[in-house]
């Protein structure tokens, strides 16, 4: 009986996204006398969301590295800075004596995507800095709003202004001689890793730059090269430093909302505001589902719960200027802070490697669509016991970490399109 019950709620759950109504047995019409089970579907769940900052998000180790600043006429301005450790991964030798003759730093670009987020027309600046101490993360922990302003040297020791949109595959910076030096000495020695710490990339505050770029740790032209040579032979080598993925790398954002339409906790926004770079999350409240109660002491089955995001319109949101978030998870949180993952959205592959189940915009029809069943068939269950539960949902950015996208979604207050949650249950006799 139940694998007909769910046979049947596919199919008639399908049919349901072609039409939305209150009617909670629209459809059953149609259906022969003999043939009609006791399913539902409303769209009458009053869901509540907010848009909330995000606090603090461990934003080390990522593949993609941020830098750059930029002004969002809806996302107001936001900054991204990184620092990152260079080692000698090929594991070149080299004896004392070496003497530097330039050293060429470069970052590779995230060609596989679009690379820059802002107005690409306008000069950036980027300057780099020496960091002063090491900074470990397997003995620490890092987050997006990590204070770096005491690891590293007051002056920058390079600098580059360029238009985003000239721009190639790749930035490349003079670094000093000096600087080249030191990690020739070091690599000689022995003691590079025990003191050569690495870099620290920021926008320049002396510009208008107004773009954020993206750029690639394992990208082949991110690295720096040392030229150098011996008294004893002129012929010119030159040795590579690049971040590994075992080197430490340090994503730091930072966003200022106060001028911006954004309301912070407002329930009654018709427009709800989803960012990267650890901005923005919203939080829902489906405590409506308390509804079902009234089928008491009748036992309530949900089939299927699946929650819709629209995007704002394009005169509202800009999305074809500023990228709309292209995924998003779904995400808990304990009333003491802990974020967690719902364990019905953990996938496990062939290799044994876990990943989180992302929802892909839909482009066609603008609008994410989230499956909520295990967690309203959970919260449900507590209900019904008298209990409340022990975290709220959250829909989360997937690159809040590492990408620059935001989204504007109407919310269940907006009067045309809004999000909402249409549940699919059946009602069965204890």
């Amino acid at each position: 009986m139940n694998k007909f019950f769910y046979n049947f709620s596919a199919l008639f759950l399908a049919c349901f996204a072609l039409s939305c109504s209150n009617d909670e047995n629209m459809g059953l019409d149609i259906m022969p006398d003999g043939d009609i089970p006791n399913i539902l579907i409303t769209d009458t769940i009053d869901i509540k969301a907010y848009t909330v900052p995000e606090s603090h998000i461990n934003t080390s180790n990522q593949s993609y590295l941020m830098v750059g600043n930029t002004i969002d006429p809806i996302f107001g301005k936001s900054s991204a800075t990184f620092c990152a450790k260079f080692s000698n991964n090929a594991y070149k030798t080299i004896t004392e004596g070496a003497i530097c003759d330039s050293v060429i730093l470069s970052l590779g670009l995230d060609t596989t995507d679009n690379y820059f987020y802002g107005d690409k027309e306008v000069k950036s600046s980027i300057e780099v800095y020496k960091l002063t101490k090491e900074l470990n993360y397997d003995d620490e922990t890092f987050y997006s709003d990590h204070d770096i302003s005491n690891e590293i040297e007051k002056s920058p020791i390079s600098s580059i202004t360029f238009i985003p949109s000239e721009l190639d595959t790749l930035i490349n910076f003079v670094l000093p001689v000096e600087y080249g030096q030191d990690a020739l000495n070091h690599v000689a020695t022995k003691t590079f890793d025990d003191n050569v710490y690495g870099l620290y990339f920021a926008p320049s505050s002396s510009n208008e730059s107004n773009c954020i770029l993206k750029t690639s740790h394992n990208n082949i032209y991110t690295k720096y090269t040392v030229y150098y040579h011996y008294d004893k032979d002129t012929a010119e080598s030159y040795i590579d430093f690049s971040i590994s993925d075992s080197d430490t790398r340090i994503n730091m954002f930072n966003h200022d909302y106060s001028n911006t339409n954004i309301d912070i906790n407002n329930q009654s926004d018709t427009l709800l505001y989803l960012q990267s770079m650890c901005g923005t999350k919203l939080k829902l409240d489906v405590s409506d589902i308390k509804k079902f109660l009234k089928y008491s002491p009748k036992y309530v089955v949900i089939n299927r719960a699946q929650l819709y995001l629209p995007l704002a319109d394009n005169s509202i949101s800009l999305a074809d200027t500023y990228s709309p978030i292209n995924d998003i998870v779904c995400l808990g949180e304990k009333n003491n802070g802990e974020t967690y993952t719902f364990n019905e959205y953990i996938v496990t592959t062939s290799s044994g490697s876990s990943t989180i189940t992302t929802y892909l915009l839909d482009t066609t029809n603008n609008q994410y669509s989230v499956n909520l069943t295990g967690r309203v068939d959970d919260i449900l269950k507590l209900y019904n016991k008298g209990l409340e539960p022990e975290y709220d949902i959250f829909i989360y950015s997937y690159g809040r970490a590492f990408d620059f996208d935001r989204s504007v979604i109407n919310s269940p207050t907006k009067s045309v399109n809004p999000m909402r949650l249409i549940v699919e249950y059946t009602v069965f006799d204890k």
